[in-house]
């Protein structure tokens, strides 16, 4: 298999086990969002990244909306579902971090809906693969950018949900995941 079949290979898996059956009418307007000719505007909202070189790499290589929204909004359900349950409190925590972030209205609707189901280790596993896939085609510092990206509004979600008495604190099982989920950028 090419390099390139190998990254579609990983971007198919992520999907399939991000988007579920009943999202499907959002999936089709968010893919409705990116054309070739919007891909970096479309990703710019999806995910603020202020890098103008990764967001010119992002756009080259082809990615879409969907796949870069469930690359981008993953940590942000994975991290939250690390306890293995999410009260009331804690998804509207995540959900207001979330639109703090500048989640735009779409991927809100998408992470509304994921946070009513816990994922299965499947998700995970896709979204490092894809991860280290999508590694595979940056430069260290183009990386390292969208790794803080992605990383630092998981974190802020994290702190959000994991609050208590007005404090911001990541519990263990959050912690662990977030080390997980950085990993996957050095592989």
């Amino acid at each position: 298999m090419q390099h390139g079949d190998a990254f579609r290979g990983r971007e198919r898996a992520l999907e399939e086990s991000f988007f579920y059956a009943h999202n499907q009418e959002l999936l089709e307007k968010l893919k409705e969002k990116v054309t070739a000719d919007n891909a970096k505007q479309a990703i710019r909202e999806i995910c603020p990244i202020e890098d103008e070189a990764v967001l010119d790499k992002l756009a080259a290589t082809g990615i879409g909306g969907e796949s870069f929204a469930a690359m981008s909004l993953a940590p942000l359900v994975l991290v939250a579902w690390a306890d293995g349950k999410i009260d009331e409190s804690e998804r509207r925590a995540v959900m207001s971090a979330a639109r703090t972030e500048g989640v735009d209205a779409i991927c809100l609707e998408l992470l509304d809906d994921w946070l009513s189901e816990q994922p299965g280790p499947v998700l995970k596993e896709a979204w490092i693969g894809y991860v280290g896939a999508l590694a595979e085609q940056l430069s260290p510092n183009e990386l390292r950018s969208l790794r803080s990206s992605v990383m630092d509004r998981a974190e802020k979600v994290a702190k959000a949900a994991g609050g208590t008495l007005g404090l911001n604190r990541i519990s263990n099982s959050e912690q662990a995941m977030l080390k997980d989920l950085k990993a996957a950028f050095n592989s």
